[in-house]
């Protein structure tokens, strides 16, 4: 029975909570630093290890382990199929074509209200040395740690309420933890899309070579550009209006295509799970114990579906309210 206890959603809740409020205090530690011109990279290095590690990934794994929980099976650390991971990482791809289209209507939205984008602040490196490091910095420890907090810990704890509520909260939760007001949907969309993918293989991989492939390029464009790469894909000149029709209508067949890919991706897992299901069927019927496991599962169920509550509300509730505080406060 221990093996099929899972994570509540309310424990998530509260996992997000402390995790994003010791983030938010910690970066306020780090930013008077940086104003009084005492910021290195080598102080980044520290606070993304701080951070990151300690504040952002150790909670939620130390509760998983603390409850007696599966950590294997809530950070969902399983071995995927070759063609499962491609298919994930050309979604992804795809996907980036409403993404774009998203990021000018972003722009368009806020010219109209007098406002200008700002992208995420991150270092930007202009020597070797500082790329290597930044690699490290934003292209690996911190996609590690957030996908197994957002696509292990967080969504492994939401679907308690369904798979889609598990994928949208989870996805919305991740906009809001990286504290950029202007940027809110399109993280949010690209957080979706890299749940709706780990969902469907079963397997944090695939959203973690996305994650990690995508801030990789961000670095390196950065530094080929000389300057923030999300910038560079930003209209300087206004609102481009045709542009912005023409990504528009091209948003059209390539949401089809991913919606493709997804249902590519749910008939070839289907086919996986049920030769895992008859393997593993053939070893309890061999040990005796199919009647007792199915019995357990039927009972978690039934006892997941009278867990179901609001209380996950409370510790997200707390947890916009942080953010709205400091977005005003600045």
């Amino acid at each position: 029975m221990i093996a099929d206890k899972r994570l509540s959603a309310a424990e998530a809740g509260w996992i997000f909570l402390v995790s994003y409020t010791a983030g938010v205090v910690f970066s306020a530690v780090f930013s008077s630093q940086d104003a009084e011109g005492g910021y290195t990279l080598s102080l980044f290095l520290v606070q993304v290890l701080i951070g990151n590690v300690l504040l952002f990934l150790l909670p939620g794994v130390i509760w998983t382990r603390w409850s007696g929980l599966s950590l294997k099976r809530t950070l969902r650390l399983h071995a995927v199929p070759w063609s499962i991971l491609g298919l994930g990482v050309l979604l992804y791809a795809v996907s980036q074509v409403p993404m774009l289209f998203l990021h000018r209507l972003t722009e368009a939205a806020l010219t109209l209200f007098g406002d200008a984008y700002k992208p995420s602040d991150y270092p930007i490196s202009d020597n070797v040395g500082s790329l290597l490091l930044l690699l490290l910095c934003i292209g690996i420890i911190p996609p590690l740690c957030e996908e197994l907090l957002f696509r292990g810990v967080l969504l492994s704890g939401l679907e308690q309420h369904g798979i889609l509520f598990g994928a949208v909260v989870s996805s919305a939760l991740f906009a809001l933890f990286h504290d950029n007001p202007y940027r809110l949907f399109e993280l949010f969309a690209s957080a979706l899309i890299s749940a709706l993918i780990v969902q469907r293989s079963g397997s944090i991989l695939p959203g973690l070579a996305i994650h990690m492939a995508t801030n990789l390029t961000y670095v390196f464009g950065s530094y080929a550009r000389g300057g923030d790469l999300v910038e560079g894909v930003s209209s300087s000149s206004g609102v481009d209006v045709p542009f912005l029709i023409l990504i528009g209508v091209a948003s059209v067949p390539a949401i089809y295509v991913c919606w493709l890919i997804l249902k590519r991706m749910d008939r070839q897992m289907l086919v996986r799970s049920r030769e895992q299901y008859r393997d593993e069927t053939a070893r309890r019927d061999e040990a005796g114990g199919c009647k007792d496991s199915l019995l357990g599962s039927r009972e978690d169920a039934a006892g997941g579906r009278m867990a179901a509550s609001w209380g996950w509300a409370v510790p997200v509730t707390l947890a916009v309210i942080v953010f709205v505080v400091k977005a005003v406060v600045g």
